[in-house]
């Protein structure tokens, strides 16, 4: 019975459609079925360096994505615990990388750098299926993914208030399948917010 190789993770990841999946160091991917690891997909090599695992990041966007790219020597690679993957179909997704948002769909080679990506992004997140970026100046906008455009947004903590990146200590922290994003500020603990 094929089991998991090493008790090192790389990730755990789970995709809009709710399916989730983890991967041993070696590479292989189990799926999650009742609250159990099942093989998925063996490892591509025998080696202890994968060099396929640079497309494992799709996993968070879809199956069908990643399947796309599984035995593809691609470059250049992100990583789910690095980089930010927002699925936004089955084919295709924004990358989060640095202060930089990429725009990547199954029908291209690689991704394309979105053109405000010199807004500094400092975060990106979704509630219901409306996509959010904060940058580092503070402000808030609402990405229209039809036209990849930005829009100013006001957005509000729930006491009210108008939600700001106060210090550099903050944190907005959102994944897939999260609903809304938890801020973290200094000495205040985290808590769910956001209506616009």
């Amino acid at each position: 019975m094929p089991s998991i190789a090493s008790e090192r993770m790389l990730f755990i990841v789970r995709n809009n459609a709710g399916k989730i999946y983890l991967s041993d160091q070696p590479g292989n991917i189990f799926l999650i079925d009742k609250s159990k690891p099942v093989l998925w997909r063996k490892s591509s090599t025998n080696s202890s360096i994968n060099p396929y695992i640079r497309n494992y990041y799709l996993l968070g966007v879809s199956d069908l994505f990643f399947n796309k790219n599984a035995g593809l020597l691609t470059a250049p690679s992100f990583a789910t615990g690095f980089n930010k993957i927002i699925g936004i179909s089955d084919t295709s997704c924004l990358i989060q990388n640095n202060t930089t948002l990429l725009y990547y769909s199954i029908s291209l080679k690689e991704p394309v750098a979105l053109p405000f990506e010199k807004a500094n992004i400092y975060s990106i997140f979704k509630i219901n299926d409306r996509y959010f970026v904060s940058t580092g100046n503070g402000g808030t906008f609402l990405l229209n993914v039809a036209d990849m455009t930005l829009s100013p947004v006001e957005v509000f903590e729930k006491d009210g208030g108008l939600f700001n990146l106060k210090t550099s200590n903050s944190l907005l922290f959102w994944q897939t399948g999260m609903s809304n994003p938890v801020f973290i500020d200094g000495e205040k603990h985290g808590f769910n917010l956001f209506r616009w």
